[in-house]
């Protein structure tokens, strides 16, 4: 009750009082509410709608509820904010979990895996048919392959479109690690700018005590300019992460959300040792879309070359051409076989490579570390020989670039180091799947759940 507008009989309210009564109470997190609720309050005035105050006020308030559903941060009335609205959160499996329900390269792996179903039955009736028409004899060639061909299309495109699920899995997973990386950036680049502004301070009060040359002021702006536009990269960086999160999971681009990890982090990889990699391997023999797909269309050409010895030719030339095609089928065979252990091989090269990834990127992250710990070192007793007169701005600002680079190179190695893992996952067949094979089976180029 003590949030509503109390009136005192009797009392004739103007416009802006009326407005002061029903407006929203200010909120740290409704600020972009406040300066709408503002505009619009300016925009329905008496004085410019030619209207009596009561009846400003009612146009206000209908226009003002009609875009709260549009404005996700809208204030609620009488001071309570709507907190949060429309802001989904995201955790890495979550984000994983989303995407592969509404990214829209699973729509089209579904859309095929049932096309694929429908010309299955449609084969199986046709050959059905065809049957019934000649009362028990063969039934030509064309059409008696006719239900394996379309029965291995279909149970290709139903791997396929489990691969796609993986595949965008790790496309999400890549995503999540994509933004906290470009965040971390954009922060490393933020403390660079903010200690660059202190070192010029620092110079200028140095220049007017006369323990400096002016040009040592230049130099400090100079480089802060580089620290600025640096910052304005990874601004536009962290800007284009954040889209390719967004479009990873279906969503618009303007979708507002947050991830529950505030950082990139780093976590030692110890699920496998070099000694597992063959059981490795044989898993991902048995769960690889690629092998897969090739064991699948060597089942289909053997099958083949039995029913071209057991069924005629629609065509008479081509039943005169049989032998040859025969020959022809059987070479097919040994070429699908040859395909297969290609493909075999090429998964097995993926684990062992993947596995290899994973550990250069752990040396990776603990040269890194001990850098920035050097760069930090460097750069504080480059400002101490600084403040002594020793040295210049551009020693300090070198120092300061150092820092910046190795801190980039940490966060870069951390997020390599982590795709490197699912990677790993991916490259075996397990977890969110493989990119490569995931996303070729999509027809791409490649590669907790959310609170709304």
């Amino acid at each position: 009750m003590a949030d509503r507008p109390h009136f005192s009989t009797g009392h004739k309210f103007g416009f802006n009082e009326l407005v002061r009564a029903f407006s929203p109470r200010p909120s740290s997190k409704s600020s972009n509410s406040a300066i709408l609720f503002n505009r619009l309050t300016r925009a329905f005035s008496p004085s410019r709608l030619g209207v009596r105050p009561l009846t400003a006020l009612s146009l206000l308030l209908v226009v003002t509820l009609l875009l709260a559903g549009l404005e996700p941060g809208l204030t609620g009335w009488f001071g309570k904010p709507v907190e949060g609205a429309d802001v989904k959160g995201f955790d890495v499996e979550g984000a994983v979990k989303f995407a592969q329900r509404r990214n829209p390269y699973i729509e089209m792996a579904e859309a095929r895996m049932e096309q694929a179903r429908i010309m299955w039955e449609q084969a199986e009736e046709a050959a059905k048919q065809a049957e019934l028409a000649l009362g028990g004899a063969p039934i030509p060639y064309e059409i008696a392959v006719m239900p394996f061909q379309a029965k291995t299309g279909y149970n290709i495109a139903k791997k396929a479109y489990e691969a796609a699920q993986a595949g965008i899995g790790l496309a999400a997973e890549a995503a999540y690690y994509g933004v906290l990386k470009a965040e971390g950036m954009y922060e490393v680049a933020e403390q660079a700018v903010k200690r660059g502004k202190d070192q010029v301070e620092l110079a200028r009060k140095m220049r007017d005590a006369g323990l400096v040359a002016p040009k040592d002021v230049i130099d400090a702006e100079v480089k802060l300019a580089e620290m600025e536009a640096n910052l304005a990269t990874a601004e536009k960086y962290r800007g284009l992460a954040r889209l390719g999160f967004l479009k990873t999971l279906g969503l618009a681009f303007d979708e507002a959300f947050e991830l529950t990890d505030k950082e990139i982090q780093y976590v030692s990889f110890r699920e496998v040792d070099e000694e597992d990699l063959p059981k490795k391997v044989e898993e991902a023999l048995k769960n690889r879309f690629e092998v897969y797909q090739a064991e699948r269309t060597l089942d289909l050409k053997e099958i083949e070359v039995d029913l071209m010895y057991g069924h005629p030719f629609t065509d008479t030339n081509q039943n005169a051409m049989k032998p040859y095609m025969q020959a022809a089928a059987e070479e097919a065979v040994d070429e699908a076989r040859a395909a297969l252990a290609a493909k075999k091989a090429e998964v097995e090269y993926s684990v062992r490579e993947a596995f290899l990834s994973i550990k250069e990127a752990e040396e990776r992250v603990n040269l890194a570390a001990r850098a920035v710990e050097q760069a930090e070192e460097a750069l504080r007793l480059a400002k101490l020989r600084y403040s002594a007169g020793l040295s210049t701005s551009l020693e300090v600002m070198a120092a300061e670039l150092a820092l910046t680079q190795t801190q980039n190179a940490r966060l870069q190695a951390i997020y390599d180091h982590n795709l490197a893992k699912a990677n790993f996952r991916a490259a075996c067949g397990v977890g969110t799947g493989g990119i490569g094979a995931s996303m070729g089976a999509m027809g791409v180029a490649g590669g907790a759940g959310p609170t709304e």
